[in-house]
């Protein structure tokens, strides 16, 4: 018997719309037709479904010899119907019943990982509480797979796309286009594929297009289905057609208006919840009778049966301006008489068209945003950011340097630069003031008191007590100590971070001004330095002495990247930043310049040895 065959998938992450291309576009007869072309174009060819078969019943077959009972089931977009060139390889694994009592999860997973046939060295990591994720890339095919445990509402969801797209032949071509249009806009960075896929779906059932999922569960014929708890019921596949809905007189022109129309018209912000179970906007705070959201953020979206989860949560309130201006932008081309007028370029042309150049580009990667339940809802892309590499040498013989040495490297992000990230679920803004205001009473009321010491001609006192120098009017009380070892991570670390202030810009000149006592640590005097130009908009001594502007900087300004962390075999630490957007790419480069000289600095002042207590 021969082995099976597998090739590979190839390197098809962008794909440009060239003169061909756009010229079958330009001869389509209306945009129902051109929407359904490059629907043809970007979704997976029948070749690469069969890979993608091969390679599950494979790696099934290798997992089914060890534990004969388990199974291994395909789901999200290779399954949902959305997938796309490239996209993952996502695998359900249901455990082996009659194992269940002689080995744990633990052990099947190491098993698993152990023993998938062909493939690289398998990275295990658990998605909060929800559910765990094996990661690898299958050599032959070079596919990129996901095999997750515990995640069998994203097996439902995905059932539940295929029973949407199934009753309304226009929802499938137009999820395509838009996924399309949002990564051609260069605002993906931030949405999933399936969070994308969910806005569509939002938009058609609160329009009346599509019935709601629970309007599905009151009916008397759907079976109940409950999936940890979550009610996850909607009709069998026998029964799909009886649900179809068909608008003969609506076209993709009608569709694509009244999609861009809503979004503009509902101005999506961080006080209302998109949900998709009712497909009802909710407030956030009259959400009483439903379970409250694992995260609120500037872009909330209730997952349609695991109603805690927020399936846009690391949407920043930069992107959605970005994301708002985009909706308003394809509006005004949608309604235009040229845009159904076929002539040079019309159509979704129009709505792809980069304004540098004659081709069209829209770019597909292969990142899945896996806290989803649908999954990993396909693939993301995004248009070129900006990757920028930083490496922090281990000098010392301290066990376990590069994990601490990152915890140390997140504590200086969140204390020093004051950066958010998603998963910690901090309100920044509020700390800030907090702390800045408290600051500058206890100044105030200093010198009220004539406590503050200033000895004129000298850079430094001699005592103690933090006392200013001339012309600062800054006194700087210690408030932290380091009592115990830094926070350790574990690697490889990816994390999305956002600053919301450019606490970079004249640093030097404001620790200059303040003088440190014998008590201040690094990390202290650090913390002051950024809640002084927080205070003072970078200049010290010119600001008034209200806090009415504390937060100033921080409004007006929001730059998000991903932080990527690993350790090399001498036991460096490896770190990238990742700017997933064409935007802000000079204040993204200045900050990763200041980096490149602070953190070496820093690290070396932290203390002798920062982990030795």
């Amino acid at each position: 018997m021969k082995p099976r065959v597998f090739k590979g998938v190839g390197n098809r992450k962008s794909f440009e719309i060239g003169k061909d291309l756009q010229e079958k576009l330009i001869c389509c007869k209306d945009v129902m037709e051109q929407v359904e072309l490059l629907q043809e174009e970007w979704k997976l060819t029948a070749k690469e479904m069969k890979t993608r078969h091969d390679v599950c019943e494979s790696i099934k077959s290798a997992c089914q010899k060890i534990l004969p009972n388990c199974d291994l089931v395909p789901y999200g977009s290779c399954a949902n119907g959305f997938g796309i060139h490239c996209c993952d390889l996502d695998l359900h694994y249901t455990r082996d019943t009659q194992r269940k009592e002689e080995m744990t999860l633990e052990q099947e997973v190491d098993i698993i990982t152990k023993f998938l046939p062909n493939c690289s060295k398998a990275v295990v990591s658990n998605i909060g509480e929800r559910f765990q994720l094996i990661k690898f890339k299958h050599k032959p095919s070079q596919l990129q797979c996901d095999i997750s445990i515990g995640n069998e509402l994203g097996v439902r969801n995905t059932e539940y796309q295929l029973f949407l797209c199934s009753i309304h032949d226009k929802l499938k071509p137009l999820v395509y286009f838009i996924r399309a249009w949002v990564r051609h806009c260069g605002v993906a960075g931030q949405l999933s594929s399936y969070a994308i896929t969910l806005l569509v779906i939002f938009f058609m059932q609160n329009t009346k297009r599509l019935v709601t999922l629970a309007d599905l569960q009151k009916d008397d014929r759907v079976k109940r289905v409950e999936l940890k708890s979550w009610d996850c019921s909607f009709p069998d596949r026998e029964e799909w057609h009886t649900y179809k809905q068909v608008n003969k007189e609506e076209t993709m022109v009608d569709l694509l208006k009244a999609f861009f129309t809503f979004y503009v018209e509902l101005k999506l912000r961080k006080s209302i919840i998109l949900n998709l179970n009712t497909a009802q906007v909710e407030s956030v705070g009259d959400d009483d009778d439903l379970p409250q959201l694992d995260r609120v953020t500037p872009l909330n979206i209730r997952d349609p049966f695991e109603l805690t989860h927020n399936v846009g949560g690391f949407a920043t309130q930069q992107f959605m301006r970005s994301l708002y201006k985009c909706f308003c932008d394809a509006r005004k081309i949608a309604y235009k008489k040229a845009f159904v007028v076929k002539e040079g370029k019309w159509g979704v042309l129009q709505l792809l068209e980069k304004k540098d150049s004659g081709a069209v580009t829209v770019q597909l990667s292969t990142s899945v945003d896996s806290s989803s339940t649908g999954g990993g809802g396909g693939s993301d892309a995004t248009l070129p950011g900006l990757t920028l590499p930083l490496t922090l040498k281990n000098t010392s013989n301290v066990k376990d340097w590069p994990s601490r040495t990152a915890g140390l490297m997140l504590k200086i992000l969140r204390q020093v630069f004051r950066a958010k990230f998603p998963m910690d679920g901090e309100e920044m803004d509020e700390q800030t003031e907090e702390t800045v205001t408290t600051m500058w009473c206890d100044h105030k009321r200093n010198i009220t008191n004539g406590d503050t010491k200033i000895s004129a001609g000298k850079k430094r006192a001699m005592d103690d007590t933090p006392v200013p120098v001339k012309r600062s009017k800054i006194v700087v009380h210690n408030h932290h100590n380091n009592n115990g070892n830094d926070e350790q991570v574990s690697l490889p670390l990816v994390a999305r971070c956002e600053l919301c202030s450019k606490l970079w810009e004249g640093r030097r000149n404001v620790r200059r001004k303040i003088v440190k006592s014998s008590n201040l640590d690094e990390l202290d005097l650090e913390q002051r330095v950024s809640a002084l130009i927080i205070n003072n908009g970078g200049v010290v001594g010119k600001a008034d002495e209200s806090t009415s502007s504390v937060n100033s900087s921080i409004d007006c300004f929001s730059m998000s990247f991903v932080l990527r962390a690993d350790v090399d075999t001498e036991d460096n630490l490896l770190l990238n930043f990742e700017l997933q957007t064409s935007d802000l790419r000079t204040d993204f480069v200045n900050f990763h310049h200041y980096l490149q000289t602070f953190l070496p600095s820093f690290m070396s002042k932290y203390h002798k040895n920062p982990f030795d207590k």
